[in-house]
């Protein structure tokens, strides 16, 4: 039985409203495409009105993925991703502005609309699936006096198939403290929420560890964990050790505050 992006809407709290998509893959040779969104799942009647839920979507049969131009040359602040809508193109009071292909029957055809370039894509596919990718979480507002910190990630990270760019990526959109990933094909900057949980930093060590990454640069992250966290991450014994802390670093919690 056919599943469509307006069935997976229907069963979202909000269905697709005010959702960030962080990720799109068009993979034209599989006509698949899918995305990766932080789906809003609050209720605004409770405390938990900004809680969203990590999800990737998955449109197989695809047809045809097509692109607005952005309706503004300015450039937003588009921290945790693009803040979308999607809905089906009956719904539309205007037509498209583009000529769509005609489809199936048994296709579904819908609009996906980016709020910061006032414009749409325009998708059919004939099945859609999602899955989620993490627990519920309320989504931390960054205050103006709160701080955020950058890493600029310069080593070329080696991937053996598109599964394995996809895990990568997604051990980042799944921290708490996540704001934003940039990557332009040779540098990644990552930006976090401060401070770090002792579980997150824990979560990029392993994960540059496993692929092979320098993490001597998260080092200068370690003022931002708790006391607990520099006292776990200062043990000589740990395997992140020799990384973390060069020849002649005084490793002592103290000092690395």
């Amino acid at each position: 039985m056919t599943t469509t992006l307006d069935d997976l809407s229907a069963n979202l709290p909000n269905g697709f409203h005010d959702a960030k998509l962080k990720r799109l893959l068009i993979d034209y040779a599989k006509r698949e495409a899918r995305f990766i969104a932080d789906i809003w799942v609050g209720d605004i009647s409770t405390e938990q009105r900004e809680a969203y839920r990590l999800a990737e979507i998955t449109l197989s049969g695809l047809l045809f993925w097509v692109s607005e131009p952005p309706a503004t040359n300015q450039a937003s602040d588009t921290a945790g991703g693009e803040r979308i809508d999607i809905g089906s193109l009956s719904e539309l009071k205007e037509k498209p502005s583009l000529n769509l292909p005609l489809v199936p029957d048994s296709a579904f055809v819908n609009w996906v609309f980016i709020t910061e370039w006032n414009a749409f894509f325009y998708v059919a596919a004939q099945d859609a699936a999602l899955k989620w990718l993490n627990e519920s979480r309320v989504r931390t507002v960054q205050s103006a006096n709160g701080s955020q910190i950058k890493f600029h990630i310069k080593d070329a990270v080696k991937y053996y198939s598109q599964g394995d760019e996809d895990r990568f990526f997604e051990c980042f959109y799944t921290l708490p403290e996540y704001v934003n990933v940039r990557w332009d094909g040779s540098n990644l900057q990552l930006t976090l929420n401060t401070p770090i949980s002792l579980e997150s930093f824990k979560e990029l060590v392993a994960l540059f560890t496993r692929y092979g990454v320098p993490f001597g640069f998260l080092r200068t992250a370690l003022p931002a964990l708790s006391a607990e966290g520099k006292s776990y991450f200062t043990n000589s014994e740990g395997y992140w050790f020799a990384e973390l802390f060069s020849e002649g670093d005084d490793p002592s919690p103290e000092q690395a505050i």
